[in-house]
């Protein structure tokens, strides 16, 4: 999709990386993680989206806040 749309898959790769590179270069600046897990956390994200990008994985529906489907917690969807 990324070809015929005139984009290089690695473009895609690093927006989908660099919200992530933000995180983790504030995380570090902020001592809150250490180079180590930095340079983790980035290998991780940089593999998880060259998968997503060949198909071989699918985005997650991320750790928001509310119950199934997004309802807020305490909604019931099937109710």
């Amino acid at each position: 999709l990324a070809s015929q749309q005139g984009v290089s898959v690695d473009d895609v790769v690093d927006a989908l990386v660099a919200p992530a590179e933000e995180r983790v270069a504030a995380a570090l600046e902020a001592g809150r993680i250490d180079q180590e897990k930095a340079d983790e956390i980035l290998a991780n994200a940089e593999q998880h989206a060259e998968d997503i990008v060949s198909g071989e994985a699918k985005p997650g529906k991320g750790h928001g806040r509310g119950g199934p489907a997004g309802a807020p917690a305490d909604i019931d969807p099937d109710a």
